[in-house]
């Protein structure tokens, strides 16, 4: 941070009975203490009343340490949810401002200009290029949309996607050949009154009928919740519930609920969210093969029910993804058999017990995904949805849950939080054998040459390495590809170094061909975090040329996961692998590891995206997409691998509209 900075963030707000309140933190540069103003958007100061909140994980992000961990803020004043209002924040000196509303979108602009002027401003040295490739009107596209505000452009996504009524009509007279009988079960606790009663009519409007809503109530000696539940259950004999004589924590809360299950499938929801109404439709038919887990994509809800807003577009399955970010997360089903044989909720993960049981479920078999957004999780100061660092103790408590999962695997791994709480990056342990790993540069340049060497050897303790410049002098039991001149970092923790140990622990993991590293260029700028496949435009390298330290695409650039294909740029491969495969194809420069990849591919192997390993190359990205850059060789790519790309990305999303195809991608 400069000395001037504030910085200023709103995680959450929302509207009860006319107050709001909404919840965030505020840092500034000095020491000073920061004041808040509430104002109108015509200026008119608001009286408000405050609360601190601790945020020790804005602290350490920022600063390191604790000594900011009061960050935090709670503010409540009378409101209206139509109107516009600004939060001021101030030394004394420099002062941050945000303007916001209560619903609705953030701005009051469907565009934002300055965003398209930025990019022209970008690409001005590779337009003329761009144009010649890709012609005028597609660039105009790409960079109009992403102008866009992405709120206005998932709005309008939803309908074209949300089923209409007589879709609706027709589900609820359909008939499935297995027709299981769904257990919600829900862990509540001081739920709001009105919040209980939508999420029990959300239930009801299913046009799937065969469930039944399990609650466990451990709100006493409150009585609103037990009383709003009785009167439910009167009215349906699908809601069942239990007051329990004390709160046992979220974990605690959800086992007795899951006591009261019958169904073949249990569904796990929380006490203030929403479901579409075919949620369970859309779970009936994948269950119809019976898979052990079935989970969807989700979206958040405002907590007046006014907009839906950052969907949450999904992979298929990603056992490597489940280890990094609790991705899974809402609509999640598990077959009662499984889930029995799981072992019920831990209480020493409260706060990703979610994640902890999840993991468990899912490593006993089969597990289907829906990407579909059924779920609409409500976005209010007091809920996870409202920034997962509202309740900093639920990364703590993902630490351990993956740390189970890597002891039940019996891998020696450190698990540590990232930047982003829900970000978890893994650092398997050092091993004594230490195989010769060949270092293919990409020149024999001395001067670059002993940069890249310099960098390797400065990165961990490990030292069986050759440099070589040709492939065909290589010896190592694995092959790392690099431009000459690039540098190599890692995280650690104590004596645990990510490079080289992640890259040949990953290798070593059952169907992994190939790990990529992430890659920056001089100007930290992103060169590659994980690719998709697109039939029209070939590969995509997800986050191509933004900040490395962006939080786009839910913070993907943090988490491991299995890619599509990864770059030639640092490629980490057993020696056996890459010779059976035939090396690289000649005929390919920019691409050349990613036709390495989806050959791997048609064999059974999958590759891997590691960003706790980063490789600095020396060359910048020149500001242009990817996609804008390699046109000459992607058509060839797709021909040769038409098999590959005519099948959906089981990495990708159907949602997820490669180029800003639709409107949004910037989501």
């Amino acid at each position: 941070m400069q000395r001037e900075d504030i910085l200023l963030n709103i995680d959450a707000k929302g509207i009860k009975d006319g107050i709001v309140e909404i919840s965030g933190w505020a840092v500034g540069a000095s020491e000073t203490p920061l004041r808040f103003f509430i104002r109108e958007s015509g200026g008119k100061d608001i009286p408000f009343t405050f609360d601190r909140v601790l945020r020790p994980d804005v602290s350490q992000s920022l600063f390191g340490d604790d000594s900011r961990k009061d960050a935090g803020f709670t503010i409540t004043f009378p409101g209206d949810p139509g109107r516009t209002y600004v939060i001021v924040v101030s030394d004394g000196k420099n002062s941050k401002k945000n303007r916001f509303r209560v619903s609705g979108f953030t701005s009051d602009w469907k565009y934002r200009p300055k965003a398209l002027l930025t990019d022209l401003k970008r690409y001005r040295s590779s337009l003329p290029g761009v144009i010649r490739d890709e012609g005028i009107r597609r660039f105009m596209r790409y960079s109009v949309q992403k102008a866009k505000l992405p709120e206005y452009a998932y709005h309008c996504r939803l309908k074209k996607t949300d089923p209409t009524q007589e879709e609706l009509e027709r589900q609820r007279t359909a008939r499935f050949e297995y027709e299981p009988l769904f257990s919600l079960v829900v862990p509540a606790f001081r739920t709001p009154r009105s919040f209980l009663l939508e999420m029990i009519a959300s239930v009801q409007a299913q046009t799937y009928g065969k469930f039944e809503l399990c609650i466990a109530d451990g709100s006493y000696p409150e009585t609103e919740v037990a009383e709003t539940l009785s009167e439910a259950a009167g009215k349906d004999s699908r809601i069942r519930y239990v007051v329990l004589d004390r709160n046992l924590g979220i974990s605690g809360n959800t086992n007795e609920a899951m006591k009261l299950a019958k169904g073949d499938y249990i569904v796990l929801m929380d006490h203030d969210d929403l479901l579409r109404p075919d949620a369970l439709f859309e779970l009936a038919k994948a269950a119809e093969d019976k898979p052990r887990c079935i989970y969807t994509d989700e979206d958040k809800i405002t907590a007046d029910l006014f907009m839906r807003y950052q969907p949450a577009f999904k992979p298929d399955f990603d056992p490597v993804l489940l280890t990094a970010n609790n991705y899974v997360c809402h609509l999640f089903a598990v077959r009662s058999d499984v889930a029995e044989k799981a072992g019920p909720f831990d209480p020493k993960t409260d706060g990703s017990q979610d994640h902890d049981f999840i993991l468990r479920c899912t490593e006993l078999g089969s597990v289907k995904h829906v990407p579909k957004a059924v779920y609409h999780w409500r976005s209010h100061p007091g809920s996870t949805a409202g920034g997962s660092a509202n309740k900093s103790y639920t990364s703590e408590a993902g630490v351990k849950a993956v740390e189970k999962a890597y002891r039940r695997s019996k891998k020696d791994a450190v698990v540590l939080q990232t930047r982003v709480p829900g970000h978890y990056s893994t650092i398997f342990a050092p091993f004594k054998d230490e195989p010769l790993i060949s270092v293919i540069l990409s020149s024999a340049e001395d001067q670059a040459a002993e940069i890249t060497r310099k960098s390797i050897l400065e990165a961990s303790p490990y030292r069986n390495y050759e440099f070589v410049s040709d492939v065909r002098e290589a010896k190592g039991d694995f092959y790392f590809f690099l431009p000459a001149g690039s540098t190599v970092s890692c995280d650690r923790a104590d004596n645990f170094y990510a490079f080289p140990y992640n890259l040949i622990a990953r290798l070593n993991e059952n169907e992994t061909g190939l790990v990529g590293t992430k890659i920056v260029d001089r100007d930290l700028k992103i060169r590659f975090a994980g690719a998709l496949l697109h039939p029209k435009h070939g590969i995509d390298r997800v986050l191509y040329g933004q900040p490395e330290n962006t939080d786009d695409l839910m913070a993907r650039v943090l988490d491991a996961r299995t890619t599509s294909a990864v770059s030639a740029e640092s490629l980490f491969v057993k020696r056996e692998v890459f010779e059976k495969a035939g090396g690289f194809d000649g005929t390919f420069s920019l691409l050349r590891g990613e036709d390495l990849s989806l050959s791997l591919l048609k064999g059974g192997l999958r590759s891997v995206y590691e960003p706790a390993v980063t490789v600095r190359v020396p060359a910048g990205n020149g500001g242009s997409p990817f996609f804008m850059t390699v046109r000459s060789e992607s058509d060839r790519l797709i021909r040769k691998h038409a098999g590959v790309f005519g099948s959906p990305d089981p990495n990708g999303n159907p949602n997820l509209a490669i180029h800003l195809d639709e409107m949004i991608w910037s989501i």
